[in-house]
Parts: structure tokens; C-alpha cells; sequence
């Protein structure tokens, strides 16, 4: 994964190249490793994103191999979120010590 990241690091690099100068098709294509990678890294990055949800996207859908279950898998994973946020909060004790 450390080795993907850094990939994903030299891709942005050699994307932007200094002094205008062009960069090789080759250099510029990614392999779809890196691509969800990056995908899931701005998912996860983006101002008011779910992160919860991002989470669940980039586990079970953002993979180059999903599993034959992965629709299935992630409804599962959304269906209990949704049941933790619909919970109602637990009642919190207030102290009522004087001190």
C-alpha cells in the first residue's frame, strides 16, 4: 500500500511538471490502482463529504477487484449506518453536585 501511495505521490509530480514542460502520455496514465487510490483519497478529502459513507464507497466499491458480493456487501454496511444515525441518542447524565 506504501508503495502505491508513492506512486500515486510521483504521478501528481510528473503530472505537473516545471517550466511548462510536456510530460510523456506514458507517465501520465495510471493503472486503475492508483487511479481509486487518488479517487478515494479526494473522496475522503472533500469538504462536507460523508466520511462515513466515503468509507464504505472506498471498502467495498472502489476496488480494482471487487468481490462477486460487493453490492451487497456495501448495503449492508449502509443500511447499519443508517440504523447507528437513526438511533436516538443516549440520554446524558447532567451533575448536578455543586462543586
Amino acid at each position: 500500500m506504501v508503495e502505491e501511495q508513492e506512486q500515486v505521490q510521483r504521478s501528481a509530480e510528473d503530472a505537473g511538471a516545471a517550466d511548462g514542460a510536456k510530460v510523456p502520455l506514458a507517465a501520465q496514465m495510471e493503472t486503475p490502482t492508483v487511479f481509486l487510490m487518488r479517487l478515494s483519497k479526494e473522496l475522503k478529502e472533500t469538504y462536507g463529504a460523508d466520511a462515513d459513507l466515503a468509507g464504505i464507497l472506498v471498502d467495498n466499491l472502489l476496488t480494482v477487484a471487487p468481490e462477486a458480493n460487493v453490492v451487497a456487501n456495501a448495503r449492508t454496511a449502509i443500511v447499519a449506518l443508517a440504523g447507528r444515525r437513526a438511533a436516538p441518542a443516549a440520554p446524558q447524565e447532567v451533575d448536578t453536585t455543586d462543586g
